[in-house]
């Protein structure tokens, strides 16, 4: 991977009050750890780190390198410290998996809201390799980090996610993240049973964002 990139190793997401996240987020199913006054969730491919304050929300994606100083000076040296493309870069060791009981496996998406997709491609083709991005109808669609980025505008992201009811935030800015299941109609079920909101099309399970800290979330067949 160009400039001794890794891959994708997180998320950042802040909320208000880190207590009540703990209790949503494991009547959700899922399992969570204690990390340095944080909150963890941890999957076979990255993880979520749940922080109390601004800002609220989807914040950073972290990306793994050997050698962030290295790192650092080649994004730079490429034209790719720009605000379009801000994200944390780490070496430390990614967290073990975790066993989440809603049978959460891996992150499977990533979805950004940008003003003009298409004009991040050649940005993105430079930090993941030529040919990462690829243009659709209504979105971006950029391979190499692990999970699948997507980039959309605002109409772009009401057709790829028309289940979900989260407000956009404003642009350049992640909006939704998506989680594969290993067994989505036993992930619905268990979250029927905790009284959580959902709404299912097809592979998809969208949980409203009240009952998810206020995010753009939804559970996919792994």
């Amino acid at each position: 991977m160009p400039h001794d990139l890794i891959g994708f190793q997180s998320v950042s997401v802040g909320v208000g009050d880190i207590d009540a996240a703990r209790q949503q987020l494991e009547r959700l199913g899922f399992s969570v750890r204690a990390d340095d006054g944080a909150l963890l969730l941890a999957f076979g491919n990255g993880h979520l780190r749940v922080h109390a304050g601004a800002p609220l929300g989807f914040g950073a994606v972290a990306l793994a390198s050997r050698d962030v100083a290295a790192t650092r000076a080649s994004l730079c040296q490429d034209g790719l410290d720009t605000p379009g493309l801000v994200c944390a870069l780490t070496d430390s060791p990614a967290p073990a998996a975790a066993l989440h009981a809603n049978g959460a496996l891996a992150l499977s998406s990533l979805t950004a809201v940008l003003d003009n997709p298409e004009s991040a491609i050649p940005a993105y083709d430079r930090l993941f390799g030529l040919f990462s991005a690829t243009p659709t109808d209504s979105m971006v669609t950029v391979h190499g980090c692990g999970p699948m980025l997507f980039l959309v505008d605002e109409d772009g992201f009401d057709h790829l996610h028309a289940n979900l009811q989260s407000r956009l935030p404003k642009p350049p800015a992640l909006a939704a993240l998506s989680i594969a299941v290993a067994d989505l109609d036993a992930a619905e079920a268990l979250l029927k049973a905790a009284g959580v909101k959902t709404s299912r099309s097809g592979p998809s399970l969208a949980i409203a964002p009240a009952d998810c800290l206020g995010l753009g979330l939804e559970l996919v067949a792994g």
